[in-house]
């Protein structure tokens, strides 16, 4: 466990090294993990993986809802006129 934060805390410091070099406005250390978290791959699946998480308690819950069908139909007879 501890290598795993160990390179989070790498790839961290080498982000915050770049934030201050590649760009003109000055980025606070806040600024820079705030801008890591948002582009890490691993934090993007998570939540792509909580979001799933998430639609898949509402198909579950559908299965206890109740549920609506209508139908509706129309016919039409033609009879030819009686000649007497």
């Amino acid at each position: 466990m501890g290598h795993k934060y160990a390179k989070t805390t790498v790839v961290l410091i080498v982000f915050v090294l770049l934030c201050g070099t590649a760009t003109a406005n000055e980025l606070t250390l806040d600024d820079c993990i705030e801008l890591a978290l948002k582009n890490h791959r691993n934090i993007i699946s998570a939540r792509g993986s909580v979001q799933n998480a998430d639609g898949l308690v509402w198909t579950s819950l559908g299965a206890f809802l109740p549920s609506l069908s209508v139908s509706g139909g129309v016919s039409e007879t033609h009879s030819p006129a009686r000649m007497e």
